[in-house]
C-alpha cells in the first residue's frame, strides 16, 4: 500500500473541501477507499492523522472523532489576514 500517492490525491481533494467544513479521511481518498481492505483504511487513517498533526498538509486539523470513531478534520484559512 503506497500510502504517499494516497496522501496526495488526498491534497489534491482538499481544494474541494470548504474552509470550516469538517470531514473524514475517506471523503478525501474517492472510490478508491471502497477498494481498500480494513487494515489499509486503518493504517491509511493513522498515517494520514500523523502527517496532519505534524503539520505536512496545511489549512487542515484534526477536532476528534466522528460517530464511527474515524478521526474528524476540519479544513482552516491558512492565509494570513493584513
Amino acid at each position: 500500500m503506497n500510502y504517499e500517492r494516497l496522501l496526495e490525491e488526498a491534497k489534491e481533494h482538499l481544494q474541494e473541501i470548504i474552509i470550516g467544513k469538517e470531514f473524514v479521511v475517506k471523503e478525501l481518498v474517492g472510490t478508491e477507499w471502497v477498494n481498500l481492505e480494513k487494515r489499509d483504511k486503518l493504517g491509511f487513517g493513522r498515517y494520514f492523522k500523523r502527517k496532519v498533526n505534524e503539520g505536512n498538509v496545511p489549512g487542515v486539523i484534526c477536532i476528534g472523532k466522528a460517530q464511527n470513531n474515524s478521526a474528524l478534520y476540519t479544513r482552516v484559512n491558512t492565509q494570513k489576514e493584513n
